[in-house]
Parts: structure tokens; C-alpha cells; sequence
């Protein structure tokens, strides 16, 4: 049923329903001095963009004109349980409601109530004339500035929850996956662009579109919560707390203290850091900003993070550091042989690649310091006189096979650990999300399980790269502050922010670290290893396409022509039979973690650097992957502006300089001052603080904003070296360092 707040209270509701009952050993809840009301709540507003004028920006040499928007909300909804929906159309109305909850629950009960993308709402919620002063700031817990995960206001009988970072889904993908009846519409049929205001008559569709929000939201939650055994004492925040709640529970059959004994102090842990890169994603320089049009192929790794958890060794013991006396290069190397894992500060004297036509250079701009006279493609580093940078021992041999014999490299500080596998009862979580992703693939009645098993797999890899010394995003007087809670000489609670640790030289990171290593889930070093050997495993895959390398991203390789990846297959499925690291589907066929599996092909591709490429299919569709584009309407948009100039597709016109419009996503504007009276067609309205979300451009360029990479390719298209590449790069393999 649907109601207007107007005429419409949901205390009688409200105090009929029972409180939930927490499940039993829930010793996180056991103590708390509230009961949750036994039913799951979602809240909505949909709002309008408007223009309240301009103001002058840019620089002398360049200004520009800004215009000012504010977000002007027109409805609310708010889903009670399955079966009642309320709207309103004013903050008022909003007030009203928020009242009547309030005044129907005792002092210890209190309901929960979900809403997709908080951080949104929040920034209206949060004004003085709406929840302001009624908002427990001390609750309000955000993963970043501006991104509360949830909240308590009201004397903490309301809890406000983000579903969106619960799901890690949009709204849309969400529902779908849920399979429930009330999925969210189409944003296009519904018009975005189009002006309302709360005196603005809506259609039914309309109401259709704001209501199946809510309704949708909630159904998805219920059925979740029955899928899983879950309430809401249970339900994890996040989507990562489901795999951090199953690891934890297999970490408690391990030895006592096995992990804590692991967990690094500051110095180490400061190593790791700098130590730490994410997947491998470039470019050839050799190809880039050409149409290569030929038989094109994608090759994706079979779930390249899990297959490395479960076949890669890790560092298992505390790390030691090495003595000065034993930092030679010579002296590495053996201790490597004898299956050390290795965390070092290194330099490099006369960094030159061994093979001048290698597409893809290791050494990272970002993660390297100290650097002298460089030349670099597109971020990576071609060559340099001198630069400093931490890696781990996996890293060091893929710079020993790439490096010139010319290239120096000296130890500055060392530091080793013993090698082994992944405890088994970790493998077995691993093992059973890919188990259950492979068999439930395709098999309609469990779309559900197979939805949350492939979540959790690719989630595994993020609870151990979260970084365990991450600072606090509070709310503090109205106001995001960076610092740390800790507790002091005399044990009391205190916080300091990350600008007033700056000012009084006091290293806050030191202090995160004390307070929230012990935190932590599992070693940091594991995501650390975790990402540096699923590098080296798509460099043998660069190695294997030779001169025919267009691009790879993380676990993926696009090349031209066939190339036989068998001996690469056969070496990943002993490995994966070794370590059970495989599964049957629904056909009974076995599919191996780590091999590469044929994903795409096409019949002509364009990259313009890292994460941005398009392509041709056999069918003429294209297709783009440009970050801070939508692939749907990117993909359309350079279609249309190619049949406007009559070139032959959409590939043509992906060009150094397009600007996307259409598609070019958006940005988020945030007004923290309210305005007290807006006049629209004669209304006077209050304006609470908003954010405005903005239509917004992309620009297609080559690299950075000094023109290097673009530099880079025209002299190589100068001296016709794409033809040199394509005679004498012929790819080669690794040689092994068995650890």
C-alpha cells in the first residue's frame, strides 16, 4: 500500500512490531543496550538540478565561467517492510515522518533504515533544519571524506545504512541480481533532465520509477538476509565483511596467534607500502593511437588473483632484516634460492631496458623515487640515470630479465621471510566461492548463491590489501576530519586530526599503526604478494605475444593473430590440480584457475594508453573502455560523430581531442551552505545543503598533461621504429627462480 505522509502514520505500526531476537553467540551484540524493531526500512529522494547562477574562475592567462547549480529535492519515500510505502514532498513532510517514528519506539528500541548511496542523501539530511542537530556525530562512520556508511540520529532510535556499499552494486545491477520482483527503471524512460518541484503534478510512471527505489531495495535486502541466515544484528556493512566473516571463522582452527604473529610492525610496514602495486596495465608504445586492423584476441586469466592465492607461495613468518653486511645483489639472489621472500629498498644506476623494443617497462613512475633524467612511456620508465624504489623478490626478477647488464642495482636496506602456502583453511574459503561460482554458472534457481559466490570470490584478494593503517574520516561539528581516535599515557579517548599531527611534527601513521594493527584480518603482505605474482604471471603472457602485443590490464592480454598459450595452460593446470585450485561446471566440464581463456576477439582495436582502448567485433559493434566514460553511450557517441564526418566507424573517431558529452559521466558539486529562500515560479523554497550532480565532459588525450607520452609516440612515428618493433620483438620467456 502506498501513503502520503499527510495522511498517513505509521506509529500504530510501529509499536506492534516485535523486536528482532539476536542470534545466539553474536558476541559483537551481546552487550549493546538496544533492540532492532523486526523489519528492514529503505529511504529515497529523487531531486531536481538547478541553475542559481555564475561565478568567474580559472587564471588570469585562462578564466572561465562556473555555473552554480543546487539540487532541489521534490519527493521522498520511505519503504516499511515489504507491504507499505510513504511518500512526502517537502523536508517538512520529511520532519513529520522522522517524528512519528521516533515517538513510537522506546528509548532502547530502534529501526534500521537503508538507503543506495548515502553518502547522497546524507549531504541533505545532514542540514540544520532537517536532522542537523538531532544527528549522533560521533556515529556517523565513513570510508572516506564525504561517504558515511551509516549513521544514528534522533537519540539513536533511527540507523541509517548504506545499501551501496553493502552491495558494492548499483541500484539497478542489485535488483537485477536478486532476482526480485520490483526492479529498478529504466533511468532513461524516467528523464533525469526534467525539471520538478514538490508542487510538481507526477505521473504514474513516475511514481512507479520512485517508489520501485524502495520497494526494490527492501525486497533485495529480505531476500538476502533469508538466503544467508542473517538479521540485522548480523548483516555485514559492507560487501567484503561476508569474506572477512568466513575467513575469520576458518582462522580460528589455525595455531594460536598465527596471524598476530604475522602482523608487521611500523618499519615493515611502511616497506610494504612503498612496496605495494596494483595490476599491471599499459599500453605498447609501438601501437598506440593506431587502428590496428587485423584478427585481434583477448585472453583473460582465469580468476588471476584467487589462482595465485592458492598456487603462489607467501611470506608465513615475521619478517628480519638483513644485516648491511649481507645486502649484495649476489646475496639476495641466494637467499631468494633457498626460498626466502624478499622486502627491499633498492637503487638502479643506468636504468636502460636489455631490449630497447619491450612494450611493456615494469619500473613505475608512481612507484619510484629519486629519479633522475628519465625517459618515460606513458608513466612507465624506459630509462633513467637514477632512481630508488621498493619491491619484493618477485619484482626483482622480473627486473633482472628486463633490465640492461649495465643496469646497477644497489640494496639500500633489506629485509626476508620464509616462504609458504596460504594456511589450507584459507585455501578452503577460496576453494568453495570458485566451487560454487563455476557449478552455479547458468543454473536459474540458484542465480542468487552463484551472484554472492563470484562477489566473494573476487572480494578474497580485498580483505588482504586493505591497508591496516588507514586513517579516519570523521564528523566533527558539522565538518569532515582526517585523523586517528587513540587512547592516551592515561588511557582516555582522544583524536587527532591529520593537520594538527602535521603541525606539532607528530607522525600520525605511527599512531594509526599502534592503534589498528592488531585490526587486522591477515597480513598486509599477502596482498601484497598477492598482486606482484599476478604480475608476473601476465608478464609471461606479454612475453608469449611477442611483437603482436596491443595492451594488457591486470589479467588480460589483446594481441594480434593466434598465439599458442598450451605450454603456459599446461604448467597453470598442474599447478591448479596440485593445489585443488579447479571446479566443475554444470556440464561436468573442469575449468582450472590461471590459465588463459580465450574472451573476446575483434577485427580491429585502438588504444590511446592505460584504460583506454576500443574495438570492432566480427558484427561492426563497437566497444570502449576509456575510464570516466560510459562504455553504452561512449561506444554511441563516437559512432554518431563518425557517421556525421564519413569515416568509416566509431574507431576512426577516437581520436587525441574528442570530447565526450554525452558520455562523459558526472560531477558531484558540493554546497554545504544552505539557501534560506530560493523563489521558483513564484514559491518560495529552502534550499538545505545538497550536492549537485552535474552533467560532465572527458576529453580523449594522449598521457599526461605536460605531452610527454604524446611526444614519445611521435618520435617513434618520426623514425619508424613501429616497423623496427615489428621486425625484431619476438617476446621470450622468464627464466624460473623456484620459490
Amino acid at each position: 500500500m502506498i501513503y502520503n505522509i499527510l495522511n498517513f502514520n505509521p506509529a500504530e505500526i510501529i509499536e506492534k512490531l516485535p523486536l528482532q531476537k539476536r542470534k545466539k553467540g553474536n558476541q559483537k551484540t551481546k552487550d549493546t543496550k538496544f533492540y532492532y524493531k523486526d523489519i528492514i526500512c529503505a529511504f529515497d529522494i529523487e531531486t531536481s538540478l538547478i541553475k542559481t547562477g555564475s561565478h568567474e574562475a580559472g587564471t588570469k592567462k585562462n578564466p572561465r565561467t562556473i555555473d552554480d547549480f543546487v539540487s532541489v529535492m521534490y519527493i521522498w519515500q520511505f519503504q516499511l517492510g515489504l507491504d507499505i510505502t510513504i511518500y512526502g514532498r517537502t523536508w517538512d513532510e520529511f520532519n513529520c515522518l522522522v517524528d512519528c517514528l521516533c515517538e513510537a519506539l522506546n528509548d532502547d528500541e530502534r529501526i534500521v533504515i537503508y538507503v543506495h548511496s548515502l553518502a547522497y542523501e546524507f549531504q541533505f539530511l545532514r542540514d540544520k533544519k532537517i536532522l542537523g542537530s538531532r544527528l549522533n556525530e560521533e556515529s556517523v562512520f565513513c570510508v572516506k571524506s564525504r561517504t558515511p556508511i551509516k549513521f544514528l540520529c534522533c537519540d539513536d532510535k533511527l540507523e541509517f545504512r548504506c545499501s551501496y556499499i553493502h552491495s558494492n552494486m548499483s541500484l539497478s545491477e542489485f535488483t537485477d541480481k536478486m532476482n526480485v520482483e520490483h526492479k529498478k527503471l529504466n533511468g532513461d524512460e524516467f528523464d533525469y533532465s526534467k525539471t520538478r518541484y514538490s508542487w510538481t503534478p507526477l505521473t504514474e510512471r513516475e511514481l512507479e520509477y520512485c517508489f520501485n527505489d524502495v520497494i526494490g531495495l527492501v525486497e533485495c535486502l529480505y531476500k538476502e538476509c533469508e538466503h544467508d541466515g542473517d538479521n540485522l544484528y548480523s548483516i555485514p556493512l559492507t560487501s567484503t565483511g561476508y569474506v572477512r566473516r568466513d575467513v575469520k571463522r576458518a582462522i580460528q582452527k589455525l595455531p594460536h596467534n598465527y596471524i598476530q604473529k604475522q602482523l608487521s610492525d611500523y618499519s615493515t610496514y611502511r616497506l610494504l607500502r612503498e612496496a605495494f602495486r596494483g595490476g599491471n596495465t599499459h599500453a605498447s608504445r609501438f601501437y598506440s593511437n593506431k587502428r590496428i586492423d587485423a584478427d585481434i584476441f583477448c585472453n583473460d586469466i582465469s580468476s588471476s588473483y584467487p589462482n595465485v592465492l592458492l598456487n603462489c607461495k607467501f611470506p608465513i613468518t615475521p619478517f628480519r632484516e638483513i644485516e648491511e653486511n649481507a645486502r649484495s645483489i649476489d646475496d639476495i639472489v641466494k637467499l631468494m634460492k633457498k626460498g626466502r621472500a624478499i622486502l627491499a629498498q633498492i637503487a638502479i644506476f643506468d636504468v636502460k631496458l636489455a631490449d630497447e623494443f619491450f612494450p611493456v617497462p615494469y619500473l613505475s613512475k608512481d612507484k619510484c623515487r629519486n629519479i633522475v633524467n628519465a625517459v618515460y612511456d606513458n608513466g612507465r620508465i624506459i630509462s633513467a640515470d637514477y632512481l630508488e624504489t621498493t619491491v619484493t623478490d618477485v619484482d626483482l626478477q622480473i627486473l633482472f630479465d628486463e633490465l640492461d647488464d649495465n643496469s646497477h642495482i644497489e640494496v639500500i636496506y633489506a629485509m626476508f621471510a620464509s616462504y609458504g602456502y596460504l594456511p589450507e583453511q584459507i585455501k578452503e574459503v577460496i576453494r568453495d566461492y570458485f566451487t560454487k561460482k563455476t557449478a552455479l554458472k547458468g543454473v536459474k534457481e540458484e542465480e542468487i548463491q552463484y551472484n554472492k559466490s563470484k562477489a566473494k570470490l573476487n572480494a578474497c584478494y580485498g580483505i588482504m590489501a586493505q591497508n591496516p593503517v588507514k586513517l579516519e574520516e570523521c564528523y566533527i561539528d558539522g565538518q569532515y576530519v582526517t585523523g586517528i581516535h587513540f587512547k592516551d599515557d592515561e588511557g582516555q579517548r582522544c583524536f587527532i586530526s591529520e593537520e594538527k599531527a602535521e603541525a606539532i611534527e607528530e607522525d600520525i601513521y605511527f599512531i594509526a599503526h599502534t592503534e589498528n594493527i592488531e585490526k587486522s584480518t591477515m597480513p598486509y603482505q599477502w596482498g601484497v604478494w598477492c598482486t606482484c605474482w599476478a604480475r608476473e604471471r601476465l608478464e609471461r603472457a606479454i612475453r608469449i605475444c611477442g611483437n603482436d602485443f596491443l595492451y594488457c590490464d591486470t589479467d588480460s592480454v589483446y594481441y594480434i593473430g593466434e598465439h599458442d598459450f598450451s605450454e603456459y595452460n599446461a604448467a597453470c593446470i598442474k599447478d591448479s590440480t596440485k593445489n585443488r585450485a579447479f571446479a566443475a561446471d554444470k556440464k561436468g566440464i573442469v575449468h582450472y584457475m590461471g590459465v588463459m581463456e580465450l574472451d573476446k576477439t575483434a577485427k580491429s582495436f585502438k588504444t590511446m594508453g592505460a584504460k583506454k582502448y576500443a574495438y570492432v567485433d566480427s558484427d561492426g559493434e563497437l566497444h570502449i573502455t576509456i575510464a570516466g566514460v560510459n562504455k553504452r553511450k561512449g561506444a554511441q557517441e563516437l559512432t554518431r560523430w563518425a557517421q556525421q564526418h564519413g569515416m568509416r566507424d566509431g574507431l576512426d573517431a577516437m581520436q587525441d581531442g574528442f570530447i565526450f558529452s554525452d558520455a562523459g559521466g558526472t560531477e558531484s558539486v558540493y554546497n554545504d551552505e544552505p539557501l534560506e529562500e530560493l523563489e521558483v515560479d513564484g514559491h518560495i523554497i529552502y534550499v538545505p545543503t545538497n550536492v549537485s550532480i552535474k552533467p560532465s565532459t572527458y576529453e580523449t588525450g594522449l598521457g599526461d598533461a605536460k605531452g610527454l607520452y604524446k611526444a614519445l609516440l611521435e618520435m617513434l612515428l618520426d623514425n619508424d621504429l613501429y616497423k623496427l618493433y615489428r621486425l625484431n620483438w619476438h617476446g621470450a620467456q622468464l627464466p624460473s627462480i623456484e620459490v
